[in-house]
């Protein structure tokens, strides 16, 4: 997969360090509610994903954590597994741009 790149608020640059580590916390979180089939939870965390993600100008993160909360509302294993193995992905790979807006 290719490099991302994000461009981000600079107001916001001081609180994306945080951000992204609670965004790691979240896919283990959903790896692990994944494998015990807590959907409910799979569907609360993908809101609060897709929330947090385009507040903060990763749309998409928004888009991602989008897909999470209908897929976990249809209990569809197969494509959440993916969608977490997409954030993990675009987590680790993004460069963030700051710029004025």
């Amino acid at each position: 997969m290719g490099k991302y790149e994000a461009y981000i608020d600079s107001e916001f640059e001081d609180l994306i360090p945080l951000f992204m580590k609670n965004k790691k916390q979240e896919i283990h979180d959903l790896r692990k509610y994944l494998g015990i089939h807590n959907y409910d939870q799979i569907v609360f965390l993908g809101h609060r994903i897709k929330g947090s993600g385009s507040g903060y100008g990763f749309k998409t993160i928004g888009d991602i954590g989008l897909q999470l909360e209908h897929y976990g509302a249809m209990r569809d294993e197969n494509q959440i597994y993916d969608l977490i193995n997409q954030l993990e992905t675009y987590i680790q790979s993004v460069s963030i741009i700051y710029i004025d807006m």
